[in-house]
């Protein structure tokens, strides 16, 4: 089975896997977001960073919930 790697941009070594740390995104110093960065395993830069879906769901259904609570 084949598998497509890429390169890191910083190190140019190749990428079999990426290093996921979790972090927080913040918006207007008011709210912040889960999210994730990737990161090259070999020099540690990040490579990207997105929101964390499954924790945003949560954290809406959560929101949510509360609002209906107070009516």
């Amino acid at each position: 089975m084949a598998v497509n790697t890429g390169k890191c941009p910083k190190c140019e070594q190749i990428l079999q896997h990426v290093d996921v740390e979790a972090i927080e995104i913040h918006k207007d110093l008011k709210r912040a977001f889960h999210g994730a960065s990737f990161l090259c395993p070999h020099c540690h830069s990040i490579l990207s960073v997105e929101l964390d879906p499954i924790a945003l769901t949560a954290d809406m259904a959560k929101t949510m919930a509360e609002r209906l609570k107070k009516g």
